[in-house]
């Protein structure tokens, strides 16, 4: 069931047809779609069939409160830029990634989310080599929501109550 828990960043493009991006940690895209009429809800049962989403972004500035919304039901930070993200910007992101995007919804969730692992990135890298050198790279996504969220304010003090709450329930 390791699976179910890795850690996600996604894209969010709200609207009549919602565009929605998932990326792992490491910046691979593990699912890209666009639906019509789709309700948060489904939206919520799309993104966690996947993992557990850690980030959830979006290409808008001001943040569109649908996407405020969803990262607090799913309890994660959000990614917004400071500007909206221009169409060159975006098309600009996409062309790092060997994929065919179906329509403008994919295409700007999808830039949104290679955006914030672009931005979060060097933290997956530091955490991530941080725990492979103790053995403990089960960790990870526990590490990354404690740094996330604010609860941890270094890696070392969220590995250590990673690994207090970890041991405690076991």
């Amino acid at each position: 069931m390791k699976f179910a828990r890795r850690g996600l960043i996604i894209g969010y493009d709200p609207g009549i047809t919602a565009g929605i991006s998932i990326l792992d940690t490491r910046g691979n895209i593990v699912s890209l779609i666009s639906k019509r009429d789709v309700r948060r809800s489904d939206v919520i049962k799309m993104i966690s069939k996947f993992g557990r989403p850690i980030l959830i972004s979006t290409d808008k500035n001001p943040l569109p409160r649908s996407v405020r919304k969803l990262a607090s039901l799913l309890g994660t930070k959000v990614v917004y830029p400071e500007m909206s993200m221009s169409h060159l910007e975006k098309d600009e992101l996409l062309k790092s990634m060997d994929i065919k995007v179906k329509n403008r919804h994919e295409a700007d969730a999808l830039a949104a989310s290679i955006k914030a692992w672009k931005k979060h990135r060097e933290l997956f890298t530091k955490v991530d080599n941080a725990l492979r050198d103790i053995g403990m790279t089960e960790l990870f996504d526990d590490v990354l929501q404690k740094l996330l969220r604010k609860e941890s304010y270094s890696i070392n003090n969220a590995v250590r109550e990673a690994m207090i709450e970890k041991y405690r329930f076991t």
